[in-house]
């Protein structure tokens, strides 16, 4: 599989606090877009339209 570079742009305060949890996670920033780009590309997750359904399944 090929790759491309993306660029977005981010509120640098939202950036922080995000590379503060993801690294407290063990996780880069490039690593997150990574694996959610994984699991949007995997026809097999589960997708929620209903917060309440989402906890409910995590509750389980």
């Amino acid at each position: 599989m090929s790759s491309v570079p993306k660029n977005f742009r981010i509120d640098s305060d939202l950036n922080d606090q995000a590379t503060a949890l993801l690294e407290g996670l063990g996780h880069s920033m490039s690593q997150a877009v990574s694996e959610a780009e994984r699991l949007e590309a995997d026809p097999n997750t589960k997708r929620y339209t209903d917060m309440n359904e989402m906890w409910a399944d995590l509750d389980k």
